[in-house]
């Protein structure tokens, strides 16, 4: 396949050292499918998938809260990530959205360990299938086959908890924990 991507990043945006990112990519691709004469089902051409999607993020290096936490700010050196995005794709057998928005709150509380909060993750996937492949999952008996290729919307709420003491300076043994929930 074919694919590519532009980036635009500024990263002074709002004149506080944020940093904007954003991100427009595309693709087609060749695959190899089954085709069917007697229904017309699949393609004959080269390319028969496509992708287009953009994307972006927004860095704020302290937290975006309602509250003002300045003492905390001074403190642990707290930083906020808004990400978000769209993806559309064209199957063989069927088409694609996929939407989501993320926001992660980061901060040190010693040289050696950090949180990250995301208390918004937010996914939307939309499926239109053609007609011959929406008969074939609705009389498929494998549920989980089935739900792969329905629409579904996930919402989280996300916490890790991380202990790093490497030294980047030396060449010792370190230990790396990632604690998720």
């Amino acid at each position: 396949g074919i694919r590519g991507g532009v980036i635009f990043s500024n990263k002074n945006i709002f004149k506080q050292a944020e940093v904007l990112s954003l991100r427009l990519n595309g693709g087609f691709e060749a695959q190899t499918i089954y085709y069917s004469p007697e229904d017309g089902s699949g393609s004959t051409g080269i390319f028969n998938t496509f992708e287009i999607g953009a994307s972006g993020s927004i860095y704020f290096p302290r937290f975006i809260f309602l509250l003002r936490l300045e003492r905390f700010d001074l403190k642990y050196t707290p930083t906020t990530m808004v990400t978000f995005g769209f993806n559309f794709q064209q199957r063989p057998y069927y088409d694609r959205n996929i939407t989501n928005l993320a926001i992660n709150y980061n901060w040190r509380q010693t040289k050696q360990i950090e949180h990250i909060v995301t208390p918004i993750n937010f996914n939307y996937v939309n499926i239109f299938p053609t007609p011959v492949f929406d008969s074939i999952i609705s009389a498929e008996t494998n549920q989980q086959l089935k739900e792969q290729y329905s629409d579904h919307l996930t919402l989280g709420i996300n916490y890790s908890f991380i202990f790093n003491n490497q030294n980047i300076n030396t060449l010792s043994h370190f230990n790396y924990f990632r604690f998720n929930v």
